[in-house]
């Protein structure tokens, strides 16, 4: 599903997964977050991405485990 969250581009990416996970109920450590593919971390911002209008970042769940 999308959720739509409008930052400035000074805002640290740390608030604005704080919230997204807030709104959803999740843990934190259940999920992470990509940019064209790269992981976003706590202390990035939309202006040290480069992000742009409308730009949408990636919520993936973290899994651990393998093939038997």
């Amino acid at each position: 599903s999308l959720i739509m969250i409008q930052v400035k581009m000074s805002t640290k990416m740390g608030k604005v997964i704080d919230a997204y996970c807030q709104k959803l109920g999740i843990s934190r450590t259940q999920v992470r977050f990509l940019l064209d593919g790269e992981r976003v971390t706590d202390e990035h911002t939309p202006q040290s991405l480069n992000m742009q209008d409308e730009d949408q970042l990636d919520c993936v769940y973290e899994t651990t485990g393998g093939f038997e």
